[in-house]
């Protein structure tokens, strides 16, 4: 594996669990494995783990890795001697397999029912069943080799230090998509000495760091999702002050990272805001939408009515949230329809105009529309409406674009990407939008 996705753990810990200033490098892979149990490895993951604070059984730790990934965000956190194995809130890569993204913990490194460990031991507490099937010396270290179960067919080989609750090496068996096997494994290399002493700069960057990661607030189904612009906002104010913080440490290059992608965002959202700025105010064009029934829907019709237009691809094969936000806005649409306000979902996918792939697409969004109870009408767009709209895309956004037309025919408001929730109405932008035009 080369130099640069070696995986690093620095682990300052009590002589109880490990001697401090102790460098420890990890190399990790994921393979897919065939029918006859060969691997094809698929990406490569680095991290990097140290204790910057007085209590040793918790660590940060930063992640790197090849391929599709986790936005930057979600690329580092904090993960402690406690925490089970496969915590969700521990080191995870992510894999992107049969259009769906995957967020797939890993094991290392703490071991957290180290009291457990002795010959033929065996357990199961809420995560799955563990045995310990013997001993083994890697890197020159004594280990337990515990067999774990995690769901079915789930199972994993874990080597864990004697002396700490440090997994030494392990295998890990990974299932995505429709039963497809996947094999991660990792490796703890020989022990060398910790050349870094205490430093206050890390100790400000990595709490600076979580402080960004506590403000975000994210939740467990946006570990995809890129920042929101009011996220992206917020933190673009401490870019400085992140880089300077990480200067002369490991994590110089990542703050330059989230530096240069913030850059990249804020001059992006520049472009959109600008683009918006020329649609508001101003009448619509004209336009025709089709539905699903292949009816037409002019935009003459739709005078002296609020009119809601939701672009989005409408093509969610594996049913994975955010949904396009089509639940927050179906409940809009409840919400309004028995007051002049129309809602209209529009598919902005090439394939309802050949006709050769029109049915299986239709069959997709009815699917999409069945599970989630949609009942507003949905309809579809090759490209012309929403180029008429400024097509935010060709900036380098992603869909959805929400355009709210007042009943006199003009745009009142214009919002690409999903909306910060709101538990009490849901999409509460849109639906101010929406009142304000009513007046």
């Amino acid at each position: 594996m080369r130099h640069h996705f070696l995986m690093i753990f620095v682990l300052f810990l009590t002589t109880s669990q490990l001697p401090a200033a102790q460098q420890y490098l990890y190399t990790g892979q994921l393979e897919r494995i065939d029918r006859s149990g060969v691997g094809t490895q698929l990406k490569e993951f680095s991290a990097t783990c140290v204790v910057t604070s007085d209590d040793a059984s918790k660590a940060f730790f930063h992640l790197d890795e090849t391929g599709s990934k986790l936005p930057w965000i979600e690329r580092f956190g904090t993960t402690s001697a406690q925490d089970a194995i496969l915590s969700k809130s521990g080191v995870a890569i992510g894999y992107r397999h049969l259009d769906r993204n995957y967020v797939l913990p890993v094991a290392f490194p703490y071991f957290a029912s180290f009291d457990q460990l002795e010959s033929g031991a065996e357990w199961k507490n809420e995560q799955g069943e563990f045995q310990v099937t013997g001993e083994k010396t890697v890197n020159d270290t004594k280990c337990w080799e515990v067999k774990a179960t995690t769901g079915i067919a789930r199972h994993h080989r874990l080597y864990v230090r004697q002396d700490a609750p440090i997994i030494e090496a392990g295998t890990q068996t990974v299932f995505m998509g429709p039963g497809d096997r996947f094999r991660m494994t990792f490796r703890l290399a020989p022990l060398t000495e910790d050349k870094n002493e205490e430093n206050p700069r890390l100790t400000a960057a990595t709490s600076f760091l979580l402080n960004l990661k506590a403000t975000a607030a994210r939740s467990e189904h946006e570990r995809f999702q890129p920042l929101s612009p009011k996220q992206v906002k917020e933190i673009s104010s401490s870019r400085s002050e992140l880089l300077a913080a990480s200067k002369g440490t490991f994590l110089d290059g990542f703050a330059k990272e989230i530096d240069e992608h913030l850059t990249t965002t804020l001059n992006r959202k520049s472009r959109v805001d600008s683009l918006a700025g020329s649609m508001l105010n101003n009448a619509i064009p004209k336009f025709t939408l089709q539905t699903l029934a292949m009816q037409d829907i002019p935009s003459s019709s739709l005078a002296g009515k609020t009119v809601v237009l939701h672009f989005w691809d409408y093509a969610n094969p594996t049913l994975e949230q955010p949904y396009g936000q089509v639940g927050y806005l179906d409940f809009t649409h409840n919400r309004w329809q028995n007051k002049g306000v129309v809602v209209y979902g529009v598919a902005v996918n090439s394939q309802l105009i050949d006709s050769k792939t029109r049915s299986a697409a239709i069959r997709e969004i009815q699917r999409l529309k069945q599970f989630m109870k949609l009942s507003y009408e949905i309809t579809f767009d090759a490209g012309a409406v929403l180029n008429s709209f400024g097509n935010p895309t060709r900036l380098g956004v992603e869909l959805p674009l929400w355009v709210v037309i007042s009943p006199q025919g003009e745009i009142v408001h214009y919002q690409t990407g999903f909306y910060e929730v709101d538990n009490r109405v849901g999409l509460k932008d849109l639906d101010q939008a929406i009142e304000e035009a009513q007046e």
